[in-house]
């Protein structure tokens, strides 16, 4: 439901309108990508950008009524059959459209064809589906993974010991057809598979030229001098070891001799990093022609992963455990390699690893079809106790707050702020004012 006081910014799952508008060809669009997607609510009566409640009219509500579901219904293919209802904050009355993730993608506008007609959400956005997504959408109406399917390779091109680690034996035939490392092709010998090659290959490059990391040292934090760029291939398991190598080679500071090795702290944990990194070979779409890349500035690290978040995962539910598939054979032989532990649980390791270390916790973004992690290497001087504790503070001597004064008191990112915040809002103590840069909080 929507509340006047705790209004979320648009997201995937998430947009708001002003009014009903005299075309509801962006309407249709935007249901066209929330059942290609995950789902979502478009809301008549909110201003996108200022989220202040507007309210319909009369006329308009009726109209709404009248027409959204039908022409939803007449304009799509396969269909879709939004929720139409209403919901009246502070006096004024909305409408809420609600769609659900659909079970036979993909979904595209009729008049505009199956090519150009299908569209999806990438962060607050809808936009045209690339023929990559497409293919992926495609993929998830027959429940065939991509990770599956065969690449012009034999049993030869994998690693032997590879194999042998991951089955603690040497494999036999009958076992790796039973694993899916090989499945029945028209040739005379059985095919490799791409979750296969990824994992066990000794160049996976060869066949999927996107099987690669780029790593680059920035010298400030614009990232316009290039101190240094590294281009790796090989299975999963080298990636990260080499990646892990080139980060600890930037980050590692206060050297002390171990025994016979120099040994030193790292600015970021490379256990969070691990993850990060992990986490981008894993999940990301290895139809967009692009690497995983890696980069290291003064003040942070980033870790770029090609394509979306994968199914029904939003920004939003990343760290609480939820987990979706996008390689699930890949995933399989990353655990069997003994990369990845648990599904559902790296988000929250990077965070718990962060605290420790008494560093702020990575932000996530979604824009664009890729995926961004961001490390920074400020000291978080609170952990959240004592974050709330200093608001409380900060509200005991005032009655209005901005986020920039917060700030001024602790060493966190103004998205932890944010998030402290919504929280004291859900739980009825703090109410949110203004748009924009005007934004303020008052305790209620």
């Amino acid at each position: 439901m929507v509340n006047k006081d705790s209004l979320e910014r648009e997201s995937k799952t998430l947009e708001y309108k002003r009014d009903l508008p005299s075309s509801l060809a962006g309407i249709i669009k935007t249901c066209v990508a929330f059942s290609n997607t995950a789902g979502g609510r478009v809301v008549l009566g909110i201003e996108d950008e200022s989220r202040k409640v507007i309210g319909l009219t009369e006329v308009a509500m009726e109209k709404a009524f009248e027409c959204l579901a039908a022409a939803v219904y007449d304009a799509v293919t396969p269909a879709v059959v939004p929720e139409v209802f209403h919901q009246t904050v502070g006096g004024k009355y909305l409408i809420v459209i609600d769609v659900g993730r659909g079970s036979s993608p993909p979904y595209f506008v009729k008049r505009l064809g199956s090519v150009k007609g299908v569209f999806v959400r990438v962060g607050p956005t809808t936009r045209m589906a690339s023929p990559e997504h497409i293919q992926e959408l495609m993929s998830f109406r027959s429940r065939a993974a991509f990770d599956e399917e065969p690449v012009q390779c034999s049993i030869d091109d994998l690693d032997a010991g590879l194999l042998e680690q991951a089955y603690d034996r040497s494999p036999s035939r009958e076992l790796l057809m039973s694993e899916k490392v090989v499945v029945k092709s028209g040739h005379r010998r059985p095919a490799v598979t791409v979750a296969a090659l990824l994992a066990f290959g000794k160049r996976p490059d060869r066949e999927i030229p996107e099987a690669a990391v780029i790593c680059s040292r920035f010298r400030g934090e614009s990232g316009r001098d290039i101190v240094e760029t590294l281009e790796i291939q090989g299975p999963v398991s080298d990636l990260t070891s080499r990646v892990l190598d080139f980060l600890r080679r930037y980050l590692e500071r206060n050297l002390n001799l171990r025994g016979a090795q120099l040994r030193g702290t790292d600015l970021i944990p490379l256990a969070a990093l691990r993850e990060a990194v992990v986490n981008a070979l894993i999940h990301r779409k290895y139809n967009v022609p692009s690497p995983v890349k890696v980069a290291i500035f003064d003040n942070r690290v980033e870790v770029f992963s090609p394509g979306g978040l994968p199914g029904l995962i939003t920004l939003r539910q990343l760290g609480d455990g939820s987990s979706h598939l996008r390689n699930p054979l890949l995933a399989k032989f990353a655990r069997r390699l003994r990369i990845m532990e648990k599904m559902g649980s790296g988000v929250r390791l990077m965070q718990e690893e962060c605290q420790k270390r008494g560093i702020v916790p990575p932000e996530f973004f979604e824009d664009g079809d890729y995926v961004k992690v961001v490390f920074g290497t400020g000291r978080s001087q609170q952990n959240a106790n004592e974050l709330s504790a200093v608001i409380a503070d900060i509200f005991q001597n005032q009655s209005r707050v901005r986020i920039s004064e917060i700030a001024r008191r602790v060493k966190v990112s103004r998205n932890t702020i944010t998030n402290a915040l919504n929280r004291l809002i859900e739980n009825g103590k703090v109410a949110r004012y203004g748009r924009g840069a005007g934004v303020y909080y008052i305790r209620t």
